[in-house]
């Protein structure tokens, strides 16, 4: 679990106040009824091989209803929750989905834009507010006012296991890659085919790395690489 090292939120109603040190609300509504919470973790040192990540925040009442909340990546880590302010809130930037209320607690999957974050400057800010007009807010514990670990936004990160059993297209495939999760280096094992071309992508659809390999197992080297999902493809002309 990773905890906030910043989190705070901000209110139209009191658009030069910072109201560090409460809890956090969530909330649009009219005319000074808007409220926006921001959070910033540091994500420098994560697990080599992630399955999800997972921001949690731990109502602190049981709403009557439910609203529906967005979280946007917040790429300007430079706010602070002393100093954060409905006047002077950072730009956002991509969505990381939407999510409501489940019991007690929010959750969203964030694992896109951690990773992102995580292989930049190490720092993943979000801000989460409602995509609906109500009169319903959520109010959440901040890492202040929670009483115990349990109650603090924390980043849940759920780690998968090595395994050497080879991926494979089916039970005619005609190669096999391995291991999946991979750390420093994995196998392409080429049964059949003379020559084959291997491309790795990352979420973006960006090529990272490419490379011409022959019949039978080669080693492909991605220590390179930082932490995170990528697309392995390999294609032939025979």
């Amino acid at each position: 679990e990773i905890f906030p090292e910043a989190d705070s939120y901000t209110w139209d109603k009191f658009p030069d106040n910072n109201l560090n040190n409460n809890r956090l609300f969530i909330q649009q509504g009219a005319p000074d009824s808007s409220r926006e919470t921001f959070l910033k973790f540091n994500v420098s040192s994560l697990p080599e091989s992630i399955e999800n990540i997972t921001l949690q925040l731990t109502l602190d009442t049981t709403p009557t209803g439910a609203i529906t909340c967005e979280g946007f990546l917040v790429t300007d880590d430079s706010w602070t929750e002393g100093g954060i302010t409905w006047n002077n809130i950072p730009a956002s930037g991509v969505s990381l989905g939407t999510t409501t209320h489940n019991g007690s607690v929010i959750e969203l999957d964030v694992t896109s834009g951690v990773l992102t974050e995580a292989a930049g400057d190490g720092i993943f800010s979000i801000k989460i507010v409602s995509t609906e007009l109500s009169t319903l807010n959520y109010k959440i514990f901040s890492k202040e006012k929670a009483s115990s670990d349990l109650e603090k936004p924390k980043l849940i990160i759920t780690e998968t296991s090595l395994s050497n059993d080879p991926i494979t297209l089916d039970d005619d495939a005609e190669l096999s890659v391995y291991p999946n999760p991979m750390n420093d280096e994995f196998v392409i094992d080429l049964s059949s085919w003379q020559e084959a071309t291997y491309t790795i992508i990352n979420y973006t659809g960006q090529t990272l790395l490419s490379g011409v390999i022959k019949k039978g197992t080669t080693t492909v080297d991605v220590s390179g690489l930082s932490s995170g999902f990528y697309l392995v493809r390999v294609s032939t002309d025979y």
